[in-house]
């Protein structure tokens, strides 16, 4: 149960940031002669962690974070070949049959990054790369025309879906893979221009609760809506009474919310963030909608990605544990293998001569934060504030 809830999370929006060291860590302009190398910080340190955040009004709610030893135990997650998905009636013709012969095919090999135009093009990869699969969208729903009417999603000028990629595991099965960095921050424009980076105006909610609604009891819908908003210091319990709410209304609440807003982690359905663009945020000082997260420097921008891709939802908050199935206790590390984004991605070579993380890995056009520097006063705010994103 554990493995099918965390891939059901509404966690969204994975930052990623860039940092190229060239002979010895000066910045030079690379050519052949060049010595390339990537210094690899160390992204879980549990004296910085516990400062990371700002603390939040009521302080036996500011999160205490997973320790380093829990952290460098969470299994690393490969990255995998994607290809396009199509809009209905938009597929070509023996694409399925071809996808299905498609052998599986991992990324990234860090032998063959050999300079920082190498290192971008791979930041682009992991920014497209999927967390999960078949989670808020399935291969069906694509072919189902009630799935367009009811979350108004765009399409690409070239016909496809640009907001998640089919991913292929195991030779004959083809997923959709969702939840990248690019899912919430892809632009999709009137004339079918992609913008990468920019405020993403995928449907996000719309989808999630159409496929929640259609595959899951109602208990499952309600175990999401508390560990998604959950907030129980507040008094009174925002959430007393999720019980009895029929799902038909849940799922009103989120069908309500427009592309380019989320009702993700840490904020309500009710009150959903705004999705912010990722154009300069390496100058912004504070990370999140919220404005609860410190960027001081490349170091934070990884840390960020991790607790936002789900090491947030291990964190206790004065006792309540989001990602918990209980609420109070931690899952072992093998047993959220399929979240294990939470640990920044590391790729090494077999004889692990190479080390490189590719949480310092960046699109130039779209630096890849959910970030905002609007309203730090939020610092004092409760995690279930309107404002936190």
């Amino acid at each position: 149960m554990q493995k099918k809830f965390v891939a059901l999370r509404f966690a969204v929006l994975m930052a990623i940031s860039m940092v190229a060291i060239v002979s010895g860590g000066s910045r030079q302009t690379v050519n052949e002669a060049s010595v390339f190398s990537v210094h690899v910080p160390r992204v879980w340190d549990d004296a910085d962690m516990a400062d990371v955040e700002l603390p939040l009004a009521d302080p036996i709610a500011t999160p205490k974070h997973i320790s380093a030893e829990y952290y460098y135990r969470i299994p690393v997650r490969p990255i995998y070949k994607s290809y396009p998905v199509y809009a209905l009636g938009r597929e070509p013709q023996g694409y399925q049959e071809w996808l299905s012969q498609q052998e599986p095919e991992t990324l990234l090999d860090p032998w063959k990054i050999k300079d920082a135009g190498d290192l971008i093009r791979a930041g682009e990869i992991v920014f497209d790369a999927p967390i999960f699969y078949n989670a808020v969208v399935k291969p069906p729903l694509i072919k189902d025309p009630t799935w367009y009417e009811n979350t108004g999603v765009l399409v690409a000028k070239d016909g496809t879906l640009p907001y998640f990629k089919y991913v292929i595991r195991e030779k004959g099965r083809v997923e959709i893979g969702t939840v990248s960095c690019g899912m919430c921050h892809t632009r999709l424009m009137a004339d079918g221009t992609v913008i990468k980076g920019a405020q993403g105006n995928f449907p996000f909610d719309r989808a999630a609760i159409f496929n929640a609604a259609q595959s899951l009891p109602p208990e499952r819908v309600r175990l999401l809506q508390r560990s998604l908003f959950g907030a129980p210091w507040v008094k009174p319990d925002p959430q007393a009474g999720l019980d009895q709410i029929p799902v038909a209304e849940i799922a009103q609440w989120h069908a309500a919310i427009p592309p380019g807003v989320l009702a993700r982690q840490g904020s309500s359905v009710h009150s959903p963030a705004q999705i912010p663009d990722l154009i300069g945020v390496k100058e912004r000082m504070y990370l999140d909608h919220s404005g609860l997260v410190r960027h001081r420097s490349v170091v934070d921008m990884m840390r960020y990605s991790a607790l936002n891709q789900g090491a947030d939802d291990l964190a206790s908050y004065g006792g309540f544990i989001p990602g918990a199935r209980d609420f109070r206790t931690l899952p072992r590390e093998g047993a959220i293998a399929m979240n294990s984004s939470m640990r920044s991605r590391f790729i090494s070579t077999p004889c692990g001569r190479r080390p490189i993380q590719t949480s310092l890995m960046v699109l130039p056009f779209a630096a890849k934060a959910s970030s905002s520097n609007r309203g730090v006063e939020a610092a004092t705010r409760p995690r279930s504030t309107p404002i936190t994103g």
